[in-house]
């Protein structure tokens, strides 16, 4: 009788240090299974983003939004002109107003 208690304890001593290594690898592919899952999802939700993002933009530009209230730059002859549009620019944005066209 002894000799079989001795030998179950001698096959559970034996048996711990694999036992806790597959538990290890087991508890380490679960860690890298669950990362691996979230990247995947972050990077659903990110594409979901961007093309709500784009919509958004291309909505704005097509339904004629702030872009198109910007006048383009007048095309200078000289300096003179050139002075008087940056004084005028200068004088709008000092008083918060739009500049005249």
């Amino acid at each position: 009788m002894t000799d079989a208690v001795s030998q179950a304890g001698a096959l559970v001593l034996g048996s711990a240090p694999a036992q806790s290594m597959a538990m290890l690898y087991q508890s380490a592919a679960q860690a890298t299974s669950l990362s691996m899952q979230n990247a995947v999802a972050q990077q659903q939700q990110m594409n979901t983003i961007s093309n709500t993002v784009t919509a958004q933009c291309l909505a704005l530009l097509l339904s004629g939004g702030p872009a198109a209230r910007v006048a383009p730059p007048p095309q200078p002859d000289s300096s003179a002109v050139l002075a008087d549009a940056l004084k005028t620019l200068i004088a709008a944005l000092a008083t918060n107003q739009t500049p005249p066209s």
